[in-house]
């Protein structure tokens, strides 16, 4: 079972696609750039304007970038129209609208812990095999960041960091003291540098493959990822008995829930059409609106996931997955499909069992709505309020792509609030043609920008040959030499 909440069943978006003002073929260029993209609360997104803001777009132009600035753009649009008109959205009945995927979530939460309290206990005389077992594994690091593009002072930074942590590695000092102290690393420091138990693979390459190589109470290092540099350690099971019983018992009852889910659908015989799949293929970009609200996506005895319904569930999702979906295969659409009906089914069994949202969780996850709301009004505000909708989220845009302030999506259950109060139009096909046009100027973009990199090769080469005296991306013990020239940690 998927431990993502989904957005129940509401009245449909009023949502109506924009009809090219030319009749048949694909719109040109210019006829795109000069066309309104999208439409939403009385703001448009002019063709050229969307251009511009692929050409300041760090990704590669696709068209599920294309999506998520479309979608973003539209969702900001809506919150700047609601100031406007006095919509008030932190009204408790919109916060409690808007969270109710959160309610939902916690009452799956509750049905997981219901499951797990039937299970037996996990002992500890388990934790010997679990320990030497390979499927997940607790890790100890001292890190400290580094740049890829690191100058020599910044190398230099980083040596004498390393060479001090080695010093007192070398004089016995426990590790965990070490990292507390040295370790940049802010949400492991405070626990000796601790890592929470990750299965193979979650890591960075170099880290994985060091981690997984150690013997117990092995240190190793330096190793260097795109977080920085690593000092890595494998804590002996004494020292993390608990961590690893709590990974243990959490891994046991993930499988075990998922079985369970497993087995409700097949009781329930689920199916996933094949038409359903593309119905919900059709949804992932806006506008979201489905050619029959009624058809179904997903079935079972007694029920089924309509197309309506799923694409209300679906804007729970933030607007890059939804543009990931969009081109995503026919296998995960599917799976997604499974995943919004399972969750209904355990939603029913949940009910069946008198389990509901506990209050205080509840009354938390709508505190961080509430604040993240707040930090969306905050980037409204960079756009003048009152006057040209269209000119204000220029501005905002604008700001947002300068680095002004951290680019981010509304939260996505104001993003459903909103589309139910607004109406929106997109134009699908003059998108598409802005989207070609933006991979024509990047790739155009990106080949000057390797013949300037070519021409600063000779320096380039010449850092990289500085990084291994202080960062050694193998899986070794650390062997880079101190100011004396002896091996660090020994």
């Amino acid at each position: 079972m998927s431990p993502l909440p989904f957005r129940s069943a509401a009245p449909l978006l009023p949502i109506v696609a924009l009809a090219l003002a030319a009749c048949g073929g694909k719109p040109g260029l210019e006829e795109a750039r000069a066309g309104i993209v999208a439409e939403a609360g009385g703001a448009k997104l002019a063709g050229k304007d969307l251009e511009r803001d692929f050409s300041k777009a760090v990704p590669q132009p696709t068209p599920a970038l294309g999506d998520f600035l479309i979608s973003t753009w539209v969702d900001y649009a809506l919150l700047a129209k609601a100031r406007q008109d006095g919509f008030d959205v932190l009204a408790p009945e919109n916060v409690s609208k808007a969270t109710w995927t959160d309610s939902i979530a916690l009452v799956l939460d509750a049905q997981r812990a219901r499951n797990a309290a039937a299970r037996p206990k996990l002992e500890e005389r388990i934790l010997d095999s679990v320990y030497k077992a390979t499927d997940f594994r607790i890790g100890q690091h001292i890190l400290f960041r580094i740049p890829p593009d690191a100058k020599k002072p910044q190398v230099d930074s980083v040596r004498a960091k390393l060479e001090e942590a080695a010093r007192r590695l070398r004089e016995k000092e426990p590790f965990a003291k070490v990292a507390t102290a040295l370790s940049e690393d802010e949400e492991s420091r405070g626990n000796g540098g601790i890592l929470l138990a990750r299965a193979r693979g979650s890591y960075p390459k170099p880290f994985d493959n060091a981690l997984w190589d150690m013997p117990s109470g092995d240190i190793r290092g330096p190793i260097q990822t795109q977080a920085g540099v690593h000092i890595i350690r494998r804590p002996p099971l004494d020292e993390v008995r608990a961590p690893l019983l709590a990974a243990a018992t959490l891994m046991r009852n993930l499988r075990a829930d998922s079985t369970w889910a497993d087995s409700l659908a097949r009781a329930q015989g689920l199916k996933v059409p094949p038409e359903g799949i593309q119905r919900a293929r059709d949804l992932a970009s806006e506008p979201f609106t489905p050619a029959d609200p009624a058809a179904p996506v997903a079935t079972w005895t007694g029920g089924q996931l309509t197309a309506g319904e799923f694409r209300q569930w679906l804007g729970a999702f933030p607007g890059e997955f939804r543009g990931e979906l969009r081109a995503g295969a026919d296998a995960r659409i599917e799976r997604v499909l499974r995943e919004v009906a399972i969750n209904r089914l355990v939603l029913a069994e949940a009910t069946r069992n008198r389990l509901a949202a506990a209050p205080e969780g509840l009354a938390a996850r709508r505190k961080a709505y509430t604040d993240a709301v707040q930090a969306s009004q905050e980037l409204v505000a960079l756009a003048p309020a009152g006057g040209d909708l269209s000119a204000g989220m220029r501005t905002l845009f604008d700001t947002l792509f300068a680095g002004g302030r951290p680019f981010r999506p509304v939260p996505s259950g104001l993003s459903l609030l909103l589309r139910e109060k607004y109406p929106v139009t997109v134009a699908k096909e003059l998108a598409g043609v802005i989207v070609e046009q933006a991979k024509v100027a990047r790739a155009e973009r990106d080949t000057e920008q390797r013949r300037k990199m070519a021409s600063a090769a000779e320096d380039s080469i010449a850092r990289e040959r500085a990084l291994p005296a202080v960062v050694d991306t193998g899986s070794r013990r650390m062997t880079g030499k101190d100011a004396a020239g002896g091996d660090l940690l020994k």
